[in-house]
């Protein structure tokens, strides 16, 4: 969202101020404080998800194959999106009634990683299907 001409954030303040780091995801230059500084720094959420999706095998799409039965079962059904909020970078399935030997697919849903701790969190309050 575009500052107003009277902003007071230091990066408008001090027009010195330069983008000092590169996303290893899109490329992108962006300014971070020097104690702020990591091993990984990203330009965004979606930059980080995408990087971990990829090196951690969380990516839903052509990996599918190492995934058990029933989540490729449930990702072919519902989709490689949240039911939720369609969050789309990280999914999980998720078993509605707690019984991971449970494994029809009335009860399956994907959830993106937050509403998937949500929905355990309540232990069913949250389930999507019925």
């Amino acid at each position: 969202m575009p500052h107003r001409e009277n902003c007071q954030c230091a990066i408008h303040i001090d027009r010195s101020i330069q983008p000092n780091i590169k996303c290893p995801v899109c490329e992108t230059w962006f300014y971070r404080a020097p104690k702020r500084i990591r091993d990984w720094n990203f330009c965004s959420k979606k930059c980080q998800d995408s990087l971990q999706a990829r090196e951690l095998g969380y990516h839903s799409g052509p990996s599918i194959g190492k995934y058990p039965p029933y989540r490729r079962k449930a990702l072919e059904a519902f989709g490689h999106t949240c039911q939720v909020c369609s969050y789309d970078i990280i999914v999980e399935v998720d078993h509605i009634d707690g019984d991971h030997n449970n494994v029809e697919l009335t009860n399956l849903q994907v959830l993106c990683p937050n509403h998937h701790a949500e929905k355990t969190f309540r232990r069913g309050v949250f389930a999507l299907i019925a």
